[in-house]
């Protein structure tokens, strides 16, 4: 996903004071099955080469502690996209593993 730009990023509804409120009210596990409702909004991505970004000197996620939303802003990770710099996959990847690892975590409870 990286790779094309997509990054990843919880919603901003409950999140900060609860972070497995949104997801667990959302999964339930019904006859030793994982059961997804539909309307499963606890995130939503950006893709960070579009030009509403080229000015946005906020990090990817406010409430995200990976190293690419502690130390860069979306203008500059855009930069890195349309300049096809490398770094940015790096940087894009850091981002989108942590919030995988997250939801496990979340997940595992």
């Amino acid at each position: 996903e990286g790779r094309h730009g997509r990054l990843f990023r919880w919603k901003e509804s409950n999140f900060e004071s609860n972070p497995n409120n949104q997801i667990t009210k959302e999964i339930k596990n019904n006859d030793n099955r994982l059961q997804i409702t539909d309307n499963l909004n606890f995130y939503d991505t950006i893709n960070i080469g579009n030009e509403e970004y080229r000015e946005d000197f906020s990090p990817i996620d406010q409430n995200c502690d990976c190293y690419t939303c502690q130390s860069y802003t979306k203008a500059y990770l855009r930069h890195l996209l349309r300049t096809d710099e490398p770094l940015f996959l790096r940087l894009a990847s850091i981002h989108n593993l942590r919030f995988y690892h997250k939801l496990m975590e979340i997940l595992r409870g």
